[in-house]
């Protein structure tokens, strides 16, 4: 399939056309009277190939002559939903600039076939504006909403200007929160759901697949760090720390969501569960990234903020072999057995672990592991977990995580730290830190509620 932009030229005529190739994801440039298939010029790679054969049926090609940047750009959802995100036209490394005049056109199979396009869009003001309405305000990009806001759009409504101004309020304030890692507002599946889904959700699904079939399933609920280390959701809240089992997928064979459900049917009072799979936006792709703006950015203000979570509510641990090396299930694990004190942070008392933490092996691991974590991260302060963390046999997927969170150990303790202090919150201090004995800390006979006899 080809997608074609057939543009004015100065004296009036059709003078030349842009050619994007679906196949290969190239753009060429090309006389309109000339065959694209026979000449024109490569330009840069955009798309990726997504539409292969088998894909092109359905498929929804959008076109967008954005007046604000004055360029053209292209976005692609291919038969089967896989969506690629908004693409500029690029010729010779330069953007395509917005001709006065254009007219798109596409083709499939041989040359003379032609197939409409679904969608063209003239990328005006009041259309960013009602984009951006849509967004969550975690999501929504306030550059690009004040910069419409700014110029006039005689299509909009005078509720649309006010409901645009109140949403660029509301995502200043929240974007704010989680910038300083203050707070942030999170999606939760609904636990009810999860449980009872067997048949609908037999493997994890990514958050956009689940938002698209089950938007019902979802809750979105703010997270502050007044609230994690008061333990406000700690109740009812549940967030999973685990090991991805491949690069792209973390459960193909469902053995960790049979875990899962295992812990939710054991406690019928879970409303809520967090797993990052399905609860932050994730790219599909395998070479480019396909999420849209907003979709980055909702990720990486959540993933700024994702240590709330295994601080702040209950934390199910699916360990196994490969868990101890990982760095991101490490600092979970971690997060997961720590309290709060005026102190900073201070390894939890074995009441306080029993009631927040769970610990379940899968791919049948053996269950002295559950000791081999617990000894590694109790009795561990900030600057410990700092020093464990920083090794070199703890790798991370992203080396850039981890580069981004380790400095935030040693600034979260002195935070709980201002924060236990103004809310009064005086709880046992961690016996490394302070000089008591190994005996006043955790011992193996002191989890009994630690899930011994299952293993997945």
């Amino acid at each position: 399939m080809r997608l074609g932009i057939v543009a004015q030229n100065d004296a009036g005529r059709m003078g030349y056309a842009l050619w994007l190739n679906l196949y290969t994801g190239y753009f060429s440039e090309a006389p309109y009277d000339i065959c694209e298939w026979e000449s024109g010029k490569a330009g840069e790679a955009i798309a990726g190939g997504r539409l292969a054969p088998g894909k092109a049926n359905g498929a929804t090609v959008q076109v967008q002559a954005d007046t604000l940047r004055n360029e053209l750009r292209f976005k692609i959802t291919d038969g089967e939903g896989g969506r690629a995100p908004w693409q500029v036209a690029i010729i010779r490394k330069k953007p395509v600039p917005l001709p006065a005049t254009f007219a798109p056109i596409a083709r499939i199979g041989k040359h003379g076939d032609a197939v409409e396009l679904l969608k063209v869009q003239c990328y005006l003001p009041g259309g960013v504006i009602r984009e951006q309405l849509t967004a969550p305000p975690l999501g929504v990009i306030v550059p690009e909403l004040e910069r419409a806001l700014s110029l006039p759009d005689p299509s909009l409504g005078d509720h649309e200007l006010a409901a645009a101004r109140d949403k660029l309020e509301q995502a200043k304030i929240v974007q704010g929160l989680a910038e300083k890692g203050d707070g942030c507002p999170f999606l939760f599946l609904d636990a009810a759901a999860l449980r009872d889904s067997e048949s609908e959700l037999p493997l994890l699904l990514p958050m956009q697949e689940l938002l698209r079939n089950h938007p019902q399933w979802f809750h979105t609920e703010m997270l502050t760090l007044d609230d994690a280390c008061t333990r406000t959701l700690a109740f009812d809240h549940v967030a999973v720390s685990h090991r991805w089992d491949e690069p792209s997928e973390p459960d193909p064979s469902g053995m960790q969501l049979a875990a899962m459900r295992s812990y939710l049917r054991d406690r019928p009072h879970v409303s809520r569960v967090w797993i990052d799979y399905c609860c932050m936006p994730q790219n599909t792709g395998t070479e480019v990234d396909i999420r849209t703006a907003e979709e980055r950015q909702l990720f990486a203000l959540m993933l700024r903020n994702v240590n709330l979570l295994y601080l702040g509510v209950n934390v199910l641990i699916l360990t196994d072999r490969s868990y101890l090396s990982r760095f991101w299930t490490n600092f979970e694990a971690w997060l997961a057995m720590q309290d709060v004190s005026m102190h900073g942070l201070v390894t939890a008392s074995s009441v306080t672990l029993r009631s927040r933490c769970t610990i379940m092996c899968v791919h049948g691991a053996p269950e002295a592991l559950i000791e081999s974590l617990i000894e590694e991260w109790s009795d561990c302060t900030a600057a410990k977990a700092y020093q464990k963390l920083s090794a070199p046999d703890v790798r991370a997927t992203n080396q850039s995580d981890k580069d981004v969170q380790l400095p935030k150990i040693l600034l979260l303790d002195k935070r709980v730290a201002a924060v236990a202090l103004r809310k009064g919150i005086d709880r046992t201090p961690s016996p490394c830190k302070f000089g008591q004995q190994r005996a006043a800390s955790w011992q193996p006979e002191d989890f009994p509620a630690l899930e011994r006899r299952k293993t997945f």
